[in-house]
């Protein structure tokens, strides 16, 4: 083959691409495209509450390292010592409980009582 045939048929074959691309690829990959963002985002949705689970225990964490270093800031460290678990579920479970429902416990109130922004709103 020479140079010259070569050439026109690289230009043949680029002028039919185009038109079949356009035609028959074209929009079977933009359905596969948004088939595999239906997936991903159907993924992201089944993980949310192992996400929140995560969110929650990295929140818990972070208080209880806090309180329990105010707690024991005056303590040597030969003398703390890794509770047993019959006592430390129960005491963490407990401050947890404790520290989330305050506020939900203090906003009701406020809301019982017509104490707040809402409430106000509404007797102006």
């Amino acid at each position: 083959m020479s140079d010259d045939s070569k050439g026109d048929l690289k230009q043949a074959l680029t002028t039919l691409a185009l038109p079949v691309y356009q035609d028959l690829a074209k929009p079977a990959i933009i359905q596969a495209g948004l088939a595999l963002e239906t997936v991903a985002k159907t993924v992201q949705i089944a993980l949310l509450p192992l996400k929140a689970l995560c969110w929650g225990a990295d929140q818990f964490s972070s208080f209880l390292e806090g309180k329990i270093a105010e707690k024991l800031k005056n303590v040597p460290p030969e003398n703390i010592k890794t509770p047993q678990a019959d006592i430390a579920i129960p005491l963490l479970e407990s401050v947890r409980l404790k520290e989330h429902s305050a506020p939900l416990a203090s906003g009701s109130l406020r809301s019982i009582i017509g104490v707040g922004g809402a409430e106000q709103g509404r007797r102006a």
